[in-house]
C-alpha cells in the first residue's frame, strides 16, 4: 500500500500536532489497515509536484504532521495541479498495490484567464489517467471518503489568495486498488467505525462485472405472491405468464445477494434504483420501475428483493436489469465554484470538486462504454 498525503499550503490549517481530527481519522484509517495484516508493506509519502518518501511508520508520520513540517516538504506549495496528482499516483499503483491520496481537493486555476476551462482541462486529464490504469489492470476500483475537520490558518481559494479563517471544512481519502483489495479493506475497517470524525459521504466506483465471478451475485426470481407478483415461475431466471397484479402493475419479483455490493458502495447507494438501468431485448427502456428492498427472511441466502413493474405488459424475450452506478448527488451538493469568501452555506464545499468526480467517472466510462458491475438476466416464454 502506498499512501499520499497532499502537502500544499492549504493542507497547514488542518493539522495541529497530532491533535486535529484530520490526523485522527488518518492516523485510525491507516493503524487499521496495518494491524488488519492485509498489506505486506506500507509506504507513506508526501506529495506536490514531487513524491517525499516519509518511511512506513504510521505514528511518526502522523504525530510530525504539522504546519512547519508540511512546509519542509519537497516541491510547490504554492498550487495543486488535481490531475497530475492523480496520474502520478496510478501512474505507480501495479495490480496487487493499492494507493490512497489524502487531500482537500481543492483546484487551484490560479491568475488563468478561465477558471471553467481550467477546470473541464483538468477533468480530461483525470480521465485519462484513470482510463490508462484501467487498460493496464483488471477488476479495479476506487473509492472516495468525505469528512470534515477543524481548520484553523490561512485558506487559499481558487485565485491562490489566502485568507485567515476558523470552522470546520472538508477533506477527503481516495482509495485505488483491485475491487477486491477495496472490499477486502472495508471489510476489516467499516465506513461506520472511524475514530476522530465520522465519514460524512462515501462513493466507489468498480471496472469489473460481479455476474463473472461465482459466488458473488447469486440471484433468482422468487414465486409469485400478493407482494412479488402475478406471474409463472420456470427457473431461477424464467418466467411466464405475467399478468396485472391488484396495484395495477405487471410486475416481477427477484431475490438478490447483495453482500458485496452493499459492502463496497453502502446500503444506500447500492439499493437506489437510479443507480439501475433496465434493458429489454437489450434495448435501454425506461418505461419500467424498480424497487429494492432488504429480505428480512434469515433463512433466505437472498439479501434483498428488487421488483421490476411496468404499467403495460412485459414482452417475451429477454429482460435485464443492470447496476451502472451514477455519481451521487452528494457530490455535487458539496462542489463549490466560488470560494472567494466562505460563510456558513459553503463552508463544506470544495472548489471544483464535482469536475474530479466527474473525470474519475469518465475514466471508468471511457469510449461511451458501460459500466456495468452487477447484471441479473431473465427470459420471459
Amino acid at each position: 500500500m502506498n499512501v499520499y498525503l497532499e502537502t500544499s499550503g492549504s493542507m497547514n490549517g488542518y493539522v495541529n500536532n497530532g491533535q486535529s481530527q484530520f490526523q485522527q481519522v488518518v492516523y485510525d484509517y491507516l493503524s487499521n489497515i496495518k494491524n488488519s495484516g492485509l498489506v505486506s508493506e506500507m509506504n507513506l509519502n508526501y506529495i506536490t509536484n514531487c513524491v517525499t518518501p516519509k518511511g512506513n511508520d504510521v505514528n511518526s508520520f502522523v504525530n510530525t504532521l504539522n504546519s512547519t513540517g508540511l512546509l519542509q516538504a519537497s516541491g510547490s506549495k504554492a498550487t495543486t495541479d488535481i490531475a497530475a496528482l492523480i496520474e502520478t499516483i496510478l501512474d505507480s499503483t501495479e495490480q496487487n498495490q493499492v494507493s490512497i491520496l489524502i487531500t482537500d481537493c481543492i483546484f487551484s486555476p490560479g491568475n488563468v484567464q478561465n477558471p471553467q476551462n481550467y477546470l473541464e482541462n483538468q477533468k480530461i486529464s483525470i480521465r485519462n489517467a484513470v482510463k490508462s490504469y484501467l487498460d493496464k489492470n483488471v477488476f479495479v476500483g476506487c473509492s472516495i471518503y468525505r469528512f470534515m475537520s477543524d481548520f484553523r490558518g490561512k485558506y487559499f481559494d481558487f485565485r491562490n489568495r489566502p485568507s485567515r479563517i476558523d470552522m470546520k471544512r472538508p477533506f477527503y481519502i481516495i482509495v485505488f486498488g483491485n475491487a477486491g483489495q477495496l472490499a477486502s479493506i472495508k471489510s476489516k475497517v467499516p465506513d461506520a467505525n472511524f475514530m476522530g470524525s465520522p465519514v460524512e459521504s462515501t462513493w466507489t466506483i468498480v471496472n469489473g462485472d460481479f455476474s463473472d465471478v461465482d459466488g458473488l451475485n447469486d440471484y433468482g426470481l422468487l414465486q409469485s405472491g400478493p407482494v412479488n407478483g402475478d406471474y409463472r415461475w420456470k427457473s431461477p431466471t424464467s418466467l411466464k405468464s405475467v399478468k396485472i397484479s391488484s396495484d395495477g402493475y405487471f410486475k416481477f419479483t427477484f431475490g438478490i445477494d447483495m453482500k458485496l455490493p452493499v459492502l463496497l458502495y453502502g446500503e444506500e447507494y447500492a439499493t437506489n434504483p437510479d443507480n439501475y438501468c433496465n434493458l429489454i431485448n437489450k434495448q435501454t427502456s425506461e418505461s419500467y420501475f424498480l424497487s429494492i428492498r432488504q429480505n428480512n427472511v434469515k433463512s433466505s441466502k437472498f439479501t434483498h428483493n428488487a421488483t421490476l413493474m411496468s404499467e403495460k405488459p412485459f414482452p417475451k424475450g429477454e429482460i435485464s436489469v443492470v447496476f451502472d452506478g451514477r455519481i451521487p448527488q452528494w457530490v455535487y451538493d458539496c462542489t463549490d465554484l466560488d470560494d472567494t469568501v466562505l460563510k456558513d452555506a459553503n463552508s463544506g464545499k470544495t472548489y471544483g470538486f464535482s469536475y474530479m468526480c466527474e473525470g474519475i467517472y469518465a475514466g471508468f466510462h471511457a469510449n461511451n462504454s458501460n459500466n456495468i458491475t452487477a447484471k441479473y438476466h431473465f427470459e420471459i416464454n
